[in-house]
């Protein structure tokens, strides 16, 4: 049977919110980003004019994978671009532990052949 409009759309849809974790005494969730978001995330993350990276997409990355991927249970995320200078004053070491439990998170889903 050939793959369909209907069966991409359905398969390949957002999945649900998973639990990350339990983090600064809180049960921490984690959802994945649409290829929209994705793309527009990494757009925002280059300077057409100098054709490069901006300066500050680098300062920023680590804190916009916390804005892009915390959510609640019900997937509704926690933060917004907004709140990148809140999070940028944030604990680094504290902000360590999170961030590299969601880029684990994201490179298990990643990692595996979702299609099959």
């Amino acid at each position: 049977m050939s793959l369909t409009k209907a069966t991409l759309l359905k398969k390949a849809a957002v999945s649900a919110p998973e639990v990350l974790g339990e983090f600064f005494g809180e049960t921490v969730y984690v959802k994945s980003i649409s290829e929209f978001q994705r793309s527009r995330r990494m757009s925002s993350m280059y300077d057409m004019k100098k054709e490069r990276m901006r300066e500050d997409a680098l300062q920023r990355a680590r804190c916009l994978t916390v804005v892009d991927h915390l959510c609640d249970e019900d997937g509704e995320s926690l933060f917004t671009e907004k709140d990148v200078n809140a999070i940028m004053q944030l604990d680094a070491m504290k902000l360590d532990v999170l961030v590299s439990a969601i880029e684990k998170w994201a490179e298990g889903k990643e990692g595996k052949p979702q299609g099959k």
